[in-house]
């Protein structure tokens, strides 16, 4: 489990707390976004490779436009 802690002592003040808290929810927000984006990249890279290794059938017109890539 790889969660942030942010840790107060009995003595901290109000105004550190509210302080820590502020803290905390912007560490939050960052890390969603960094998870977010990593999401994103490795549906990509996924796509990726589906791309490489899928065969797709091509029409005749693709293949007299494109006939070296057809072969």
């Amino acid at each position: 489990i790889s969660k942030p802690v942010h840790i107060l002592t009995t003595s901290a003040t109000p105004r550190r707390v509210v302080n820590m808290t502020a803290i905390a929810a912007v560490d939050a927000q960052i890390r969603e976004q960094f998870e977010r984006l990593d999401r994103l990249l490795s549906q990509q890279r996924a796509r990726n490779y589906q791309d490489i290794f899928e065969i797709k059938p091509r029409g005749k017109k693709w293949q007299e436009a494109n006939p070296k890539q057809a072969s």
